[in-house]
């Protein structure tokens, strides 16, 4: 898929974790705003992630500590015992 860069695209992405150097390249390269979404961890990790990034970049990156899933209910999220190099949460 080819995407213009004057397009201005919208991203929407789920999961983003402990990693948010893909969206970050999505607004750098085209752009884009980016909607991430992960009911595993704090807007505080997510403003550290962001913290060198340029004003024009952290401000089209917006996050938003849900989830997506079949059901519109709570669910209980259970994290991997930390000593890997990982991050997973099930």
């Amino acid at each position: 898929t080819h995407i213009e860069k004057t397009s201005n695209p919208v991203i929407y992405s789920f999961g983003v974790g402990a990693d948010i150097s893909f969206d970050l390249d999505m607004i750098k390269r085209f752009n884009a705003t980016v909607y991430g979404f992960d009911p595993t961890i704090e807007q505080a990790n997510v403003n550290k992630m962001l913290k060198n990034e340029p004003k024009n970049v952290s401000d089209k990156y917006l996050f938003q500590k849900v989830g997506a899933g079949v059901c519109d209910s709570t669910i209980d999220f259970y994290r991997r015992p930390s000593g890997g190099s990982l991050v997973s949460t099930s």
